[in-house]
């Protein structure tokens, strides 16, 4: 074995051995959770929940990718503009597919901000993104101003060997942290719809001696969210049904539903419902074809992550670092070797930075080849996205720029169709590529 050789294989020894036990025992992920008869109380109640049905619709903005305004501090946390902008669109599709599962909503969908109408909104920001470690900042808010919870954090650290043994099957490394969310969702939503049903049946009972409904939080809540969108289509005919209350709305009557003027606004809403469902999917399209570079990234970048985290627990590392250096120095004085010393030197120097640095993951080939795609992707994706075509009163019309200017057009063209031809359901439809 080579002096360069054998003086390689000290650095990852040092490394590895120097980290204490302990620290890699408080490094252990915590998880927390009820066991036994508890758990199964728990699961029992959330399932006797989970059937009943609820009218609420959640919209998943695109999370905050939370990358600093300085480039300096952009280098120093080695954050990709371009990847973390794909990471916040990526999460969120994620984020929405676990929620979805839960069949505890009407609607789940992911939306570019809060100007798409929903009754809830869940706001979130990337904190840490490195292939090894993901964690999530995030709040729910409803359209009435109600902070359901407020700065959650998910959070999750990929076990060694995780990606080997998961490389073909299609898992989500992170998947946890989106089961995180959408779990805390579930257990904020849980007495409201013990209420909401609760409600229903004293509602009946009502019904059968001639009294009019009381409204529940939830049925507040979706009021409240059909209100702003009739007021936003019809202002004269809704100007009052909300007002701004605080940093919400408030609900000020309840329309005739049986009214034209209501049904027709029903209508207009079906159609936005269509285009929702069309922007999620844009989304969902997204993610779905940047999935294999970016999981070649995330298997990539993995290893040079976890030792990252691990040298910067211990102040060892850096005597490690200047120690190798040093002997690099004295190995190459001794070889004495003409046209060799600079190999030698570059090899040492080589393997150190794959350990101490983050550029260590980009040598390889296939990370390298990654990063481009999804480079060209998301710049791509972010300028702006594919048109939508959609048919207005037999003329087909596109829609250009990115999600939320696509969007800004469908509402203008929903309002002037309205106000032309009252907008009957056949009106507007967004139509598929030819």
């Amino acid at each position: 074995m080579t002096r360069v050789s054998t003086l390689l294989l000290a650095v990852v020894l040092v490394l590895v051995v120097t980290v204490p036990l302990r620290v890699r025992a408080a490094e252990s992920v915590l998880r927390v959770g009820l066991t036994g008869t508890a758990q199964q109380t728990e699961a029992e109640a959330s399932r006797k929940i989970a059937a009943q049905s609820t009218p609420l619709r959640l919209a998943v903005v695109v999370l905050d990718p939370g990358i600093p305004e300085s480039e300096k501090k952009q280098d120093q946390q080695g954050i990709w503009p371009e990847l973390r902008k794909t990471e916040a669109i990526r999460s969120a599709v994620l984020i929405a597919n676990a929620v979805r599962d839960l069949h505890s909503f009407e609607r789940v969908q992911v939306v570019p901000d809060a100007s798409l109408t929903a009754d809830l909104y869940l706001t979130g920001r990337i904190d840490l993104s490195d292939g090894e470690r993901l964690r999530i900042h995030y709040s729910l808010k409803d359209i009435t101003g109600n902070t359901w919870f407020k700065n959650e954090v998910a959070f999750h650290r990929v076990e060694v060997g995780w990606y080997l043994r998961h490389e073909n099957d299609g898992s989500e490394p992170f998947q946890p942290v989106y089961d995180q969310v959408s779990n805390r969702i579930k257990r904020a939503l849980n007495p409201l719809v013990a209420s909401h049903a609760k409600q229903v049946r004293k509602n009946a009972q009502r019904a059968r001696s001639g009294k009019s409904k009381n409204l529940s939080q939830i049925d507040r809540i979706v009021m409240t969210r059909r209100g702003l969108f009739a007021q936003y289509f019809a202002p004269d005919r809704y100007a009052g049904i909300v007002s701004s209350a605080g940093n919400g709305l408030k609900l000020n009557y309840l329309p005739n539903v049986g009214d034209e003027d209501w049904t027709r606004i029903l209508a207009i809403q079906q159609r936005d419902d269509a285009f929702a469902e069309h922007v999620h999917d844009i989304y969902g399209g997204f993610a779905a074809e940047i999935q294999d570079p970016y999981y070649i990234y995330q298997m990539e970048s993995f290893p040079v992550a976890r030792a990252l985290r691990l040298s910067r627990r211990t102040a060892a590392y850096t005597k490690v670092l200047g120690a190798v250096l040093v002997a690099a120095a004295v190995a190459q004085a001794a070889d004495g070797m003409e046209g060799t010393g600079d190999r030698d030197r570059a090899k040492i120097l080589a393997g150190v930075g794959a350990i101490a640095s983050a550029v260590g993951m980009m040598k390889g080939a296939n990370a390298r080849a990654s990063l481009t795609h999804l480079n060209e992707i998301s710049k791509s994706f972010h300028d702006s996205v594919k048109p939508t075509r959609v048919e207005v009163s037999g003329e087909v019309v596109e829609l250009t720029g990115t999600v939320h200017e696509q969007y800004t057009q469908w509402r203008q063209l929903l309002v002037e169709e309205h106000r032309r031809n009252q907008l009957d359901t056949d009106v507007v439809l967004v139509v598929s590529d030819p």
